[in-house]
């Protein structure tokens, strides 16, 4: 198989995106410098733990700050994922215990490689109990200390620490060749391209058909069974003779002589109607059926074909057929048209309107290329990625 060789570049470009950050709750100090949160201090009580004060449990705590060793004294702690702190909560014993006691006086300071610090807040506040620190700054650290200048007693406390913050996370989005950060190659090899045809015939098969319910008219022409009416009266719309509720009917005219109204009923697929029921409507028993009259076909709903002359069954609220059993032809449109019908003090209606028929429906199926109403082509590249 003849083959070609394509080289394909894609580009990409790095992007430092701010999300929302969920500090960690820790069960262990952990590596400063690692993969994960950490934590450690300088001067630390030999019963507890820095990790204490990130474990989210009060009743254990982080305790340093011997008077003796305050040189150099700090808590410091570390996300791989630089961080932009906005405040501290900081929760300390909430009473003098043992010569345990808060921070006095205190610096912020942070850094991106763990050497070099810089300052970010200083402040003096602090006391029992819950001590929040808010820091106004822009900058992204991956490194974070917290270093004690002065404290209340002989040691101080942290039961447990809040750190609210944003962090900086990298993500790779597509680039261009303008304007990208890096590249990767993908070789492709791929066939000459060959064409393949496809022959179809179009089949109509005939299929059984049942009348839609309607509950509007529709658009006669469209793709949805429809019905129109030369006129109707007011709340006797042409659609409620469609509706499968005899209690309800279509009137073309209120209490005068119907003759020459009629109803044009519409299906996209082209319909053979063997029968047409029609029940005359229900809410009187004066005289006011169709009497007499003519039902016409046509596929274009310009030229009309006569199929059937009928007379209608005047007998008050009685359902009546016409038989177009002789009618062998599939038509879209077929109209309902009066000859004369009865009326008086109330206008001729009627209830329901029934077709049974079957329908012509399109299918497509596979033909040859000596038997076919229309081709499609096909283009196959078959290749491999190395």
């Amino acid at each position: 198989m003849q083959t070609v060789k394509e080289i394909v570049k894609h580009y990409w470009k790095r992007e430092q995106i701010e999300q929302p950050w969920t500090q960690p709750v820790l069960s262990a100090n952990g590596t400063i410098g690692g993969d994960s949160f950490a934590c450690s201090a300088l001067n630390t009580d030999t019963r507890t733990a820095p990790y204490m004060a990130f474990d989210s449990n009060k009743t254990n705590n982080f305790t340093a700050g011997w008077l003796s060793k305050a040189a150099n004294n700090y808590f410091e702690w570390y996300s791989p994922k630089a961080l932009n702190i906005s405040k501290l909560d900081i929760q300390y014993m909430t009473s003098n215990s043992s010569a345990v006691g808060y921070l006095t006086s205190w610096t912020i300071q942070a850094s991106n490689d763990g050497e070099t610090f810089v300052d970010i807040l200083s402040g003096t506040d602090g006391n029992f109990g819950l001590t929040t620190i808010n820091i106004q700054h822009s900058g992204y650290y991956k490194y974070w200390k917290l270093l004690p200048l002065t404290w209340s007693d002989e040691w101080y406390c942290i039961v447990n620490m809040d750190i609210t913050a944003t962090q900086l996370t990298e993500t790779i989005t597509p680039g261009t060749a303008e304007n990208y950060d890096f590249y990767t190659s993908e070789y492709i090899y791929k066939a000459v391209p060959t064409v393949i045809r496809h022959y179809w015939k179009r089949e109509q098969t005939e299929q059984p058909w049942t009348q839609p319910v309607l509950t509007a008219d529709g658009t006669i022409g469209d793709d949805s069974f429809a019905v129109l009416a030369s006129a109707f009266k007011s709340g006797n719309e042409t659609y409620k003779a469609f509706d499968n509720n005899t209690s309800t009917m279509w009137c073309p005219v209120n209490a005068s002589n119907p003759a020459s109204h009629y109803i044009i009923i519409y299906n996209p697929n082209a319909l053979n109607v063997s029968n047409i029921s029609v029940t005359n409507r229900q809410d009187t028993t004066n005289p006011t059926a169709v009497s007499a009259g003519i039902i016409y076909a046509s596929n274009n709903n310009e030229e009309w074909i006569e199929i059937s002359n009928f007379i209608g069954n005047t007998t008050a609220k009685a359902t009546w057929n016409i038989d177009l059993s002789l009618n062998e032809n599939y038509y879209k449109y077929y109209k309902f048209y009066i000859s004369s019908g009865q009326y008086g003090s109330s206008s001729c209606g009627v209830a329901e309107i029934k077709l049974t028929a079957t329908q012509l429906a399109e299918t497509i199926i596979p033909g040859t290329a000596d038997d076919y109403d229309y081709y499609t082509d096909e283009t196959i590249y078959k290749g491999v990625n190395i």
